[in-house]
């Protein structure tokens, strides 16, 4: 579990650093603190929803993580099978 969370952590920060910079001095440029804070809760919104995508994600890549290696293992099996034929 720690793994996925500092993986989303990572993936989060890389998406979204750039846009907190961003967002805020753009923001506190034009219409000042509260611009600044609009915009960051339009990017919690934002990260909560890729965060929940992420969650679904990754149950479906670990299901398709242990078929391949299913599938995997059968092949390793026919071929070991075939190399003893010979």
């Amino acid at each position: 579990i720690r793994k996925s969370n500092k993986l989303m952590t990572l993936i989060v920060e890389i998406k979204y650093k750039r846009h907190w910079t961003f967002g805020l001095y753009n923001y506190q440029g034009r219409g000042g603190k509260k611009g600044a804070a609009y915009r960051m809760g339009e990017l919690f919104a934002e990260m909560r929803l890729d965060l929940q995508n992420m969650k679904e994600m990754m149950k479906i890549s670990l299901e398709m993580c242990s078929n391949i290696l299913q599938k995997l293992e059968i092949m390793i099996q026919r071929n070991r099978w075939r190399k003893s034929i010979r």
